[in-house]
Order: structure tokens, then C-alpha cells, then sequence
């Protein structure tokens, strides 16, 4: 189950009409300050949430091959894009 359509690479919608981005260029912002946590996140720590939270679900291991997995795929969805970090003037 994954609230991601399309392997992450469209926008999909919540059941409250919430738009819920595509992946496309999401590990390129992190790690990336978290005001929620009250500290810096990693990619890993946002798949861990991501499941925990939005899907009810037991967190990977993060050196675990499912962890690595997700990733190693977040990672090929950001190639080219540009990194994104916070604070930063465009």
C-alpha cells in the first residue's frame, strides 16, 4: 500500500481532497530541518514516518535491504533535479 500513485512520479490526493506531491526530486531536500520533530530528519527517518504514521505500519531498519531499497529508488527519482536545501535564496 502506498499513498504515492505511479511508483511516486504523479501527484495523488488524499481522501480529504489533500494533494500529496510526487516523489520526483524528494531525496534532493533531504537531510532538511523538520520544526514538527525539532530536529534535522533524514531520508530515512521521513520513510520511517511515512510508514509508521500514514500507514500504520512496523518502521524499516535503516541499514535493512527494504530501507535501502526505497532509498536507492527516492534517490534515482531525484537525478538531475536540483538540491534543495532550506533557508537558501533561489
Amino acid at each position: 500500500m502506498t499513498c504515492h500513485r505511479g511508483g511516486g512520479r504523479v501527484e495523488g490526493m488524499l481522501p480529504s481532497g489533500k494533494k500529496i506531491p510526487s516523489l520526483i526530486g524528494a531525496a534532493a531536500t533531504f537531510p532538511r530541518y523538520n520544526k514538527r520533530a525539532g530536529k534535522v530528519i533524514t531520508l530515512e527517518m521521513q520513510v520511517n514516518s511515512c510508514i509508521a504514521n500514514a500507514l500504520h505500519g512496523m518502521p524499516l531498519s535503516s541499514d535493512g535491504p527494504r530501507m535501502v531499497a526505497l532509498v536507492t529508488y527516492l534517490t534515482d527519482l531525484s537525478q538531475g533535479k536540483p538540491i534543495k536545501l532550506q533557508g537558501a535564496s533561489q
